[in-house]
């Protein structure tokens, strides 16, 4: 029986593999200006940790609580995503939720920072609007609150294609469902959630990740 020999790469030389792959991602032009662009990424995403973490030192000397430890799986991922985010409506909320966390870890479920992170400017607006009762039908019934899409074409300006895409993007996330049929189709004592473009849902979720990026 002949033996083959099978060359794995060593770890350095993996290593220097990746490292070349993003020095030639990075760098535009010449080695001195990716440099440059390499450090002022730096810069601006430890500043942004800094803005970060005193605006949210501001949330809880408004309320008169003081910092305090909370899990690093939590404090972790919203400084590091949040660090990334350059859009000043957004910034607020992951002050916000940081806040929050220190206030009552509890609040804060460690799936709500990688929610965050995948939305938009927009979107964060549109569900701000939802929970103070703009776009809905009974703002005095939380638990009646629709998000319709209508309202949210006029009141933002956007087109129905568009306000369609970010309702997707609600429903991937689950924070709103599709209305559920009550009172018609049932499956068992559970009524069937039905397809319908007027109008989505809040669930329990949305309602709680809304609450946790909003420090009052």
């Amino acid at each position: 029986m002949t033996d083959i020999n099978i060359k794995v790469p060593a770890v350095d030389e993996a290593v220097e593999v990746a490292k070349s792959l993003f020095e030639k991602l990075i760098y535009p032009a010449t080695e001195e200006v990716g440099e440059a662009i390499k450090d002022q990424f730096t810069f601006w995403r430890g500043k942004r940790k800094v803005n970060l973490l005193i605006k949210s030192h501001e949330f809880l000397k408004s309320k008169g609580l003081e910092a305090k430890h909370i899990p690093a799986k939590l404090l972790y991922p919203i400084l590091e995503l949040g660090s990334l985010e350059d859009d000043d409506a957004l910034q607020i909320k992951w002050s916000s939720m940081l806040a929050n966390a220190v206030k009552d870890p509890t609040k804060v479920k460690q799936s709500y920072p990688e929610i965050l992170k995948q939305l938009g400017s927009m979107e964060v607006q549109i569900l701000d609007s939802f929970y103070n009762g703009y776009v809905i039908s009974d703002e005095n019934n939380k638990k009646q609150m629709k998000l319709f899409m209508e309202k949210v074409s006029t009141v933002f300006q956007i087109t129905p294609n568009e306000t369609e895409i970010i309702a997707d993007n609600f429903l991937r996330l689950n924070l709103f469902q599709f209305p559920s049929s009550d009172g018609g189709m049932t499956i068992g004592d559970s009524p069937v959630l039905v397809r319908n473009k007027k109008y989505l849902e809040i669930t329990a979720l949305g309602i709680d990740f809304i609450q946790s990026c909003k420090f009052e």
